[in-house]
């Protein structure tokens, strides 16, 4: 199991399971098998039009995984099927530039040298990065675990005359608060030694930053969850 540490912004190290390389050929394979479907049905659609053909195929072929990435949070059609993403290594969605720079590089990575270059970084590379990977700071991750939580799942938490324990909690972003979710998720499955240490250090971060007294170890994962249903009210 290839473990990944991403930083939050607010310097909370969480860890991921990187995608291997199969995962990664076989999402590439649906990709491939996707532009070709939608390539073949446009060129029966166009049939006496070549010009046209290329119009609607080439920017769409050029730019699949691009847009996809972009528009679909890190994911094309393959790396959705093969529940895998692309994430940036600050834990921070990646932002367009970052997914330039990783476009770009297919061409050197995949096109070129058909995959092999991107085979051989991502087999020996600690982060599983292929070479537009590493330029962009980004890698690819599986999302079949508790740290991929739609933060939907978190506005199950609050009801409409919940009152607003610690409004500092609007300072914090989206993944800090599914960070939180994921640490109550992993201490109520397996109470650990490093779950809890987890747990802990949430706290003590979270109420360093609210200037308020630290919790009690009973307390924590009420805390935890108060902060979240705060985060909830004030910014649904």
């Amino acid at each position: 199991m290839n473990k990944l540490d991403i930083t939050t912004s607010h310097n909370i190290v969480v860890s991921v399971e990187s995608a291997g390389v199969l995962q990664r050929i076989l999402a590439t394979i649906i990709d491939i098998i996707v532009v070709g479907f939608y390539s073949m049905l446009i060129s029966l659609i166009t049939f006496n039009s070549e010009r046209l053909a290329m119009i609607l195929i080439l920017p769409v072929s050029l730019c699949y995984h691009l847009l996809f990435e972009y528009f679909n949070e890190g994911q094309s059609l393959g790396k959705k099927v093969l529940k895998i993403k692309v994430v940036s290594l600050t834990g921070e969605r990646p932002k367009l530039l970052d997914l330039v720079m990783r476009w770009m590089f297919r061409i050197v990575d995949v096109a070129f040298t058909f995959g092999l270059l991107a085979i051989i970084f991502i087999s020996s590379t600690k982060r599983k990065q292929r070479v537009g990977d590493i330029l962009a700071d980004t890698a690819v991750v599986k999302m079949e675990n508790d740290r991929f939580i739609s933060l939907d799942s978190i506005h199950k938490l609050s009801d409409d005359n919940y009152k607003v324990t610690y409004p500092l909690v609007a300072n914090y972003n989206d993944n800090d608060m599914l960070l939180v979710k994921e640490a109550i998720i992993r201490y109520q499955k397996k109470p650990t030694a490093s779950n809890n240490r987890l747990i802990y250090n949430l706290c003590k971060k979270i109420s360093n930053d609210f200037k308020i007294k630290e919790k009690s170890e009973t307390n924590r994962v009420d805390f935890l969850r108060t902060v979240l249903n705060d985060y909830v009210v004030l910014t649904r």
